[in-house]
């Protein structure tokens, strides 16, 4: 059967950025990013087709496109402690962001400067890192971003003051904050239920 669709001249490009897990978010502010976007966009039918073809599935979701391989591979559970064990970083920070800023959604702005003062300045959250001193902590933070910068769920808009602006790919590690109830993972689930834990004695202790 003669397979015929209509796919751009950048879908190499396309497809390396998505094959690493990247994401394509229409609130990035690089225009680059955005002309994949809208790439993404205009030809989605044939690459969602060639790219099923090769056992990718094309998704597009809220402003956000991504790849969800559609091999079968490991059994449900142990996809799903995989997914946690990746996503632990993750949500540790974003607890902290929350703690700091209390409501951290998408297209939501902070700095560097902000954040680390929040930090030493909060016993709590101080304590959440091995080294205290300001330096060690300031490093552990530079670190955290680039974390959530390389998954695509911030990009800094400003570098000279550390300013970084919260993307659409955000809303999947607030999705995925859904499956810590999962059965067949304790020994994660009970790590990332303690943080949850954590938080609420120290909300407690805020409002006393």
């Amino acid at each position: 059967m003669k397979l015929e669709i209509e796919v751009p001249s950048d879908t190499g490009e396309l497809f390396n950025y998505l094959a690493t897990g990247g994401y394509l978010c229409s609130n990035h502010p690089e225009e680059s990013h955005i002309k994949l976007y809208r790439t993404c966009e205009t030809y989605k039918e044939g690459l969602t087709e060639l790219w099923r073809v090769c056992g990718f599935g094309l998704i597009d979701e809220d402003g956000l496109y991504y790849f969800e391989n559609l091999h079968e591979g490991d059994s449900e559970s142990t996809e799903v402690e995989k997914k946690l064990e990746n996503y632990l970083p993750f949500i540790r920070f974003h607890i902290i962001l929350i703690k700091v800023f209390e409501h951290v959604d998408v297209g939501f702005i902070f700095n560097l400067a902000q954040l680390e003062q929040h930090i030493l300045e909060n016993i709590s959250l101080k304590s959440r890192y091995k080294q205290r001193d300001k330096e060690s902590i300031r490093k552990e933070i530079e670190k955290e971003i680039r974390l959530f910068q390389n998954a695509g769920y911030l990009y800094c808009i400003d570098s000279s003051q550390q300013k970084y602006l919260v993307l659409n790919a955000f809303v999947r590690l607030l999705d995925f904050l859904s499956l810590i109830s999962i059965e067949g993972v304790e020994g994660i689930k009970d790590e990332m239920q303690r943080e949850i834990e954590i938080v609420e004695e120290e909300k407690k202790d805020d409002n006393a």
